[in-house]
Order: structure tokens, then C-alpha cells, then sequence
């Protein structure tokens, strides 16, 4: 079954990735080289230069005018038909540009190029397959391979076929730069964000690596290394990276999380809470940052605000995951007795183990002690025995069936455990 790529792992969109012009390389000629340059060229072709020039740097409006400039001046060359249309994607007008590559293309059939721009436009416009075919069309007659290889892998992955997009992607980054439209670094960032996605953590680590080397700045290489580093539970190298994000790039939102986490990981509450605050203010409908937020506070035992923080969640998303299970587990469980609230517990507890089919021990065993508060022993006792059924036969799982049981016993025993940073979150 088809599934799409997680968002979250594909930080580096293909437009943020696709430089719709040459590649973004620094100019490295002398002024007076470059001087001399302009005067042996034509002022129509000083206008091609100098467009192309700016529509590396992604100043698509300007660049256009320069090419429609040189355009009206009698260079009609495919080749600056082609940098209009690239224009033309780059200012998402994508309908117009199509058209215009179309004809392009009638006019000029050998030009198996445009099938690359017209697979970048098929991409920008939600439709995948029709990108993978003309991806295919330009990689079978050997035109632009890196770009080509580069799409077709981001088109793979968004229908969910990671096999087939990771050995495009991988190609892609293989491939000789000098042709390529896309920053240099693009391909290893896919490549890093489809071996995660298919689990292969320490491969995407090397994937990001490779990234660094060709641009040391790249916030999408540092947030894949810090996710990687996290689902490795290789906490102090995380917290490294985070840091090392917050040199870089101090009020991103990905820098804002990742310290936010990090720091709370280190109990360093305080830190982390300020890091959180800021996150939540910078995403006002998005329930994460408040989680966030309220597993530093609970950490502090300020059980008021952590509370009004998770509902604050619940209330951005009522089906996000994390937030369902930190509130019912604060409510079942939180020490102030003032804060329980053992029945709007249930509910919650309830949500959040519809969302994963009844097959997660760690909400069921929330929703366990919803119903040893209240007394429904009965139903507690069910839920147990589904836990069972679902726990592999070894020690940790026999200690979390004597922690049931022993809720089931005692129920009125207070405690709250640390959020349980591996609930799943929703796919954003």
C-alpha cells in the first residue's frame, strides 16, 4: 500500500532544493576579470549573463526581465526560452510555464531537457506520476541525469515508493554537478530523509554528513542529524547538534525544538522551558511546541500551567497523539489532587488508544489506571489482559505487567512518569 513520506523528514522541499537556475556556487572571478569579460560581450548577451546571474541567486522577477529584455532584442534562442520558462517555475506560475515548455518542446523536439522542467512542474503541482514520466523521458535520452534522477526521486517518495526513490536519489548525488540546477547538497539531503524514513538511521546519518561537507551552513542536514541522533537515544551527540544549530541559525523553529528537547533531556528545566516558550509562540496552531512546553513544567512539579498548557494542545489538535496521552496521564496521575480529573482522563486515554488500534501497552496501561481510579475494576482488569497479549515475553514487560497490576491494586498510588518521548506523533 501506497503511503506518503513523512514531512517532517523532507524538511528541504524540492523548490527550497531546486535552485531554478544554474547551481548557487560563490562567484569566485576578480572584478576586473569579470569586467573585462562584459566588454567583449554584446549588451544582448551582458543581458542573458547577467539574468542567468540572478536567477542563481532565486531573483526569478529580475531574471526574467533581463531574458525578456534580451528576448525583445532579437535573441530567440531555445536557450533563453528555456531560462524564461525556469523563470516562470521559480515565480510558481506554473500553468504559464508549462504551456510555454510545451512549445518549446513542439518547436524544438531534441531538447530532452524540458522534460526535466516540465517533471519539476508536474511536482510543484501535486501530480506525481505525471513527474516520475517526464523525469523518465529526460534520464532515458541522457539529458540533465542529476536533475532528472533528483525529481523522480522526490515524486517516488511523496506515492511512497521509497525503494525506487532512494536508489534515484542515491544516483542523483552521484551524478556531476556542473549541469545541475539544484543545490549541491539536495541530493544527500533526500537521500538522508528517505533512509530515515525507511529506519535506517546511521545510513541517513552518513547521507547528512555528506550534505555538510558541500555546504557546512545547511539547517535541513543539522535537523536530519539531531532527528537521527534522537531515535538512536545517542542523547549527548543530539544535544551537540543542537547547539550547533543554535550557532547557526538561533530563531529557526527547528533550533527552537531541538533545544527545547535536548535540554529538557539533560534536566536542565529551565532552559528548556524558554526554549519551548519561544517555539509555541512561533507556531500559534501546531500542538507540539506546547507538549513541549508542558513536560518541562511537569518536570518542575508546576502542575497548573502544565495542565492549562496541555489542554492549550488538545484544544490546537484533538487528535494529536502526544497531547492526548501527556494530559490523560497528568489528570490520572499528577500528585495535586486538584489537578486530577480521572473521568476527562478516560476520554482522553480512550482518543488517544483509538488512534493507534488498541495495540499500544503504554496508553492502554493510562486508560488502566483511569479505570482503577474509578473503581471499574472490571474493565481495568480487560485491559490488562490485552496489554499481555500485546508484550513480548522478557523482563521489561513482565515489570510493566506488575506495574498494572499493582495500579489495579492501588489506584489511588500518585505518580507521574517522564513523557514518553516515543509516543508517536501525528504526521504533519
Amino acid at each position: 500500500m501506497a503511503f506518503p513520506i513523512r514531512k517532517t523528514l523532507l524538511t528541504a522541499a524540492l523548490f527550497g532544493c531546486v535552485v531554478t537556475g544554474a547551481s548557487m556556487a560563490e562567484e569566485t572571478a576578480h572584478v576586473s576579470r569579470r569586467t573585462a569579460r562584459a566588454i567583449q560581450l554584446t549588451p544582448t548577451e551582458q543581458l542573458v549573463e547577467r539574468g542567468q546571474s540572478r536567477l542563481a541567486r532565486g531573483n526569478y522577477a529580475a531574471a526574467r526581465a533581463d531574458f525578456d529584455r534580451a528576448w525583445r532584442a532579437g535573441d530567440h534562442s531555445p536557450e533563453v526560452h528555456q531560462l524564461l520558462i525556469r523563470c516562470l517555475v521559480g515565480e510558481r506560475k506554473l500553468s504559464l510555464a508549462e504551456e510555454e515548455a510545451r512549445r518549446l518542446l513542439n518547436e524544438h523536439p531534441e531538447m530532452a531537457s524540458v522534460h526535466v522542467t516540465l517533471a519539476h512542474i508536474a511536482y510543484l503541482s501535486d501530480d506525481y506520476q505525471t513527474a516520475i514520466d517526464e523525469a523518465s523521458v529526460a534520464i532515458a535520452q541522457g539529458a540533465r541525469l542529476a536533475d532528472g534522477c533528483f525529481v523522480r526521486a522526490y515524486a517516488h517518495a511523496r506515492l511512497g515508493q521509497l525503494e525506487e526513490a532512494l536508489v534515484d536519489s542515491r544516483r542523483a548525488a552521484a551524478e556531476p554537478r556542473d549541469t545541475s540546477d539544484f543545490r549541491a547538497e539536495a541530493p544527500h539531503l533526500l537521500h538522508g530523509a528517505i533512509l530515515q524514513q525507511l529506519n535506517r538511521d546511521e545510513d541517513a546519518l552518513l547521507a547528512y554528513e555528506r550534505a555538510l561537507r558541500f555546504n557546512e551552513n545547511s539547517t535541513e542536514a543539522l535537523v536530519g542529524q539531531w532527528t537521527c541522533y534522537q531515535r538512536m537515544q545517542m542523547l549527548p551527540a543530539a544535544f551537540l547538534v543542537a547547539e550547533e544549530m543554535l550557532a547557526m541559525s538561533p530563531d529557526a523553529v527547528e533550533t527552537l525544538e531541538a533545544n527545547a528537547v535536548s535540554h529538557r533531556q539533560f534536566k536542565e528545566y529551565d532552559v528548556a522551558l524558554q526554549f519551548a516558550t519561544r517555539w509555541r509562540e512561533a507556531l500559534f496552531s501546531d500542538p507540539r511546541p506546547c507538549v513541549e512546553q508542558a513536560r518541562s513544567l511537569i518536570a518542575m512539579h508546576r502542575w497548573i500551567p502544565a495542565r492549562e498548557t496541555l489542554e492549550e494542545a488538545v484544544a490546537r489538535d484533538d487528535q494529536d497523539l502526544p497531547a492526548l496521552v501527556e494530559l490523560s496521564r497528568l489528570l490520572v496521575s499528577c500528585p495535586d489532587r486538584d489537578i486530577r480529573d480521572v473521568e476527562f482522563a478516560q476520554q482522553l486515554a480512550e482518543r488517544a488508544c483509538l488512534l493507534t488500534d488498541w495495540e499500544s501497552p503504554t496508553i492502554m496501561g493510562i486508560l488502566v489506571s483511569a479505570h482503577a481510579a474509578q473503581g471499574h475494576q472490571h474493565q481495568a482488569a480487560r485491559l490488562i489482559d490485552r496489554c499481555l497479549s500485546l508484550l513480548p515475553l522478557d523482563a521489561p514487560s513482565r515489570e510493566i505487567y506488575a506495574a498494572l497490576l499493582s495500579e489495579l491494586e492501588s489506584p489511588d498510588t500518585a505518580r507521574i512518569a517522564e513523557g514518553d518521548d516515543q509516543v508517536p506523533s501525528t504526521t504533519r
